[in-house]
This record gives structure tokens, sequence and C-alpha cells, in this order.
């Protein structure tokens, strides 16, 4: 729940922000014929979509050049087709109506000669170089006009009401670097642990293989150890042996040179 009410107020904010020049870079054909569009397609400023659609199917069926006899149908058929392209968008339909509300002034084109002559006022301003005082009525009867919100929530309060358009396009680039500096955060410790996790497992494997040289070392050791005691052991019993060999023969020779005497029985 907490995900989805940030989601939306980010949503809203990326609408004011979107909203803010949008107000006077509309075409200024919009406003161009002594007729405003909704008495083109003949429906009241409160019409919903639908009564527009419908309006805009019949007025084209009725000035539509292949069927329909009258001079001027052309002229009407395209100004049927310009109406409804702006009021049948959200975005175009409010710049229009915010134009029908206070007056396209600010948003015609003027040379600088014409911009110096004139006295500023707050309606010619664009709409983030107005400060909170000036822009209270303006922003006052957005809100109450539009329902605090995008054009997606209508009924959901504002959490930005208490900035303007100028404030609202700065707090949402700061956002967007510490959102940034906060991805960067995360991907260096994500990375830093990962690369932790590495050096402590190739210590580890290093560790391993020591502690296995070192018991190949002490095995070979023994073993050499084992084999020279077994040589000492059979260098003793064979010379032993030959000893003993030696003093056989000493004593064999011995018995050779000694008489043997001759015994009769009486």
């Amino acid at each position: 729940m907490a995900s989805y009410s940030l989601l939306r107020s980010f949503n809203q904010l990326g609408w004011k922000c979107r909203m803010a020049p949008n107000i006077y870079s509309t075409s200024q054909r919009y406003l161009s014929s002594n007729r405003t569009h909704y008495e083109i397609l003949e429906v009241s400023k409160d019409a919903t979509d639908e009564e527009i659609k419908a309006a805009y199917k019949r007025l084209s069926k009725k000035y539509h050049p292949d069927t329909s006899t009258e001079n001027d149908t052309h002229d009407k058929f395209i100004e049927v087709n310009q109406a409804f392209q702006t009021l049948s968008k959200p975005i175009s339909r409010r710049d229009y109506d915010l134009k029908l509300k206070y007056g396209t002034e600010q948003f015609e084109y003027k040379t600088q000669e014409e911009v110096k002559e004139r006295q500023p006022s707050w309606r010619e301003k664009p709409y983030w170089e107005r400060t909170k005082e000036e822009d209270k009525e303006f922003r006052e009867w957005y809100y109450k006009e539009f329902g605090m919100g995008s054009p997606h929530s209508p009924n959901v309060p504002d959490p930005f009401w208490f900035l303007t358009g100028k404030q609202a396009i700065l707090l949402a680039v700061t956002l967007g670097f510490c959102l940034q500096y906060a991805r960067w955060r995360w991907l260096k410790t994500r990375t830093d642990l990962i690369d932790s996790q590495h050096s402590n497992r190739m210590q580890k494997m290093e560790k391993e293989n020591q502690d296995q040289l070192e018991w190949m070392q002490r095995e070979k050791e023994n073993f050499a150890n084992m084999v020279d005691k077994e040589l000492e052991k059979n260098n003793e019993t064979n010379l032993q042996t030959l000893l003993h060999k030696k003093e056989s023969v000493s004593v064999l020779n011995r018995n050779e040179g000694v008489a043997i005497p001759n015994v009769t029985p009486a």
C-alpha cells in the first residue's frame, strides 16, 4: 500500500511538471475562431467524453464534403475535426479550458517591444514563474476544477499542492538525482559485497590448499623416517648375521688344526 501511494505521488508530480509548459504552448488555432470548440460541437462545457464523441460523429456526417450539399461544408468539417481533436484529449482540453477561463493574451506571441510597452500582470507570466501569492487564485481554481490531481485520479488530493510549476520541476529533478545516487550506492554496495564474498572464498581455498600441502609434507617426512628406520633395522640385522657367520667360520678353522686322539678300546 505504501509503495502504491508513493508511485501515485510521483505520477501526480509528473503531471504537474508536464502541465506547466503546456499551459501556454498549445497551438493558437484552438482559439482562432470566434466560436469555441464547445459551440462548434454544439455541446456544453461540462459535456462528457461520450457526449463529445456522439456530437463529433453527428456533425462529421452532417458536414462531410461527400455527403453534404452546402458550400461551406469543407471549412465546417475542418472546424469540427479540430474541435474534436482538442476536446477528446484530457491534456489539450484542460489547456483549452484554462485559456477560456483566463483569456488568451498570455498565450499569444508578442515582440520584445510590445512586451516592454505593456505592464506585466500575473496572468501574463508563465505558470512556473509566478510566486505563491500571485499564483494563489489560479492554483485554487485549477485544483478545484480538476480535482487536485492528474486526470487519471480526479478525486485524489494532490500532495504537491503547495508547489508552483517551477518548484515542482526542481523537486522532480532533485528526486531524479537522489534516485540515481541511491541506485549507484546500491550497486556499489552490492558489488563490494560480491567482491568481499569472492575474496573470502579465495582466501578459504588458499588456506585449504596450504593445509593440504602441509599435510602432504608431513606424510612425506613420516614415510621417509619410516624407511630410514627400516633400513637401519635391516642393516643391523645383516651385520649381526655377518658377524655370526664369521665367528662360525673361525671356530671351524680352529677345530681343523687340532689333532684328534686315537683312542682304542682295551
